[in-house]
């Protein structure tokens, strides 16, 4: 809400940051706001524009390397993960330092979902057929993988302190819980 009024982000919006109609096979449009309130990140085919909220003033464009198909914003509004599921990757952008980022890529196993961890700086990645979840660094580049996750999307959850992490897990054909602590990813 800007000066009582709603600022609304539609198609034409989007639409300045879209390719050309007349290249455009497909249009994939997300909107995300920051955990903080201040920042709101939209998503038209390869194009991350982030904007503040109250004046829709675009403080970062980022460029994707395809079309992104969901955003979501660390737990501190810092960092902005796209995720690019037919590529089998990710791409994390720093809101204050626009010239890092990082790829997350999957390769042959694909990707399915992405998210942060609640720490905001390691990215969990779901690879296709729910094979594992590889736990990405954004500090030291360390990777850490966890396999045997039942579900691509649910079955994860973080303690409230977000020091420790539940999975749902389907090993040898029976279901468990484990319980992984976040500072190492062991369980």
């Amino acid at each position: 809400q800007h000066d009582g009024q709603w600022l609304l982000l539609d198609a034409e919006s989007l639409q300045t940051v879209a390719s050309p109609p007349h290249k455009r096979k497909e249009r994939i449009a997300c909107i995300q706001f920051s955990p903080d309130g201040r920042l709101v990140a939209c998503a038209a085919n390869y194009r991350l524009v982030v904007r503040e909220v109250d004046t829709l003033e675009i403080v970062q464009i980022f460029s994707c390397v395809d079309a992104i198909e969901s955003i979501e914003w660390s737990f501190d509004s810092l960092y902005v993960l796209c995720g690019i599921f037919r590529r089998g990757l990710a791409q994390v952008w720093s809101v204050q330092q626009p010239e890092w980022y990082c790829k997350v890529d999957e390769g042959p196993v694909g990707l399915s979902y992405v998210r942060f961890s609640p720490g905001g700086r390691h990215v969990l990645a779901t690879a296709d057929f729910q094979l594992r979840i590889t736990v990405w660094s954004l500090l030291d580049r360390s990777v850490c993988y966890i396999r045997f996750p039942k579900f691509t999307e649910a079955g994860l959850d973080f303690s409230p302190d977000g020091r420790m992490m539940a999975l749902a897990e389907r090993r040898d054909g029976k279901d468990s819980v484990a319980l992984f602590e976040c500072d190492g990813w062991t369980s």
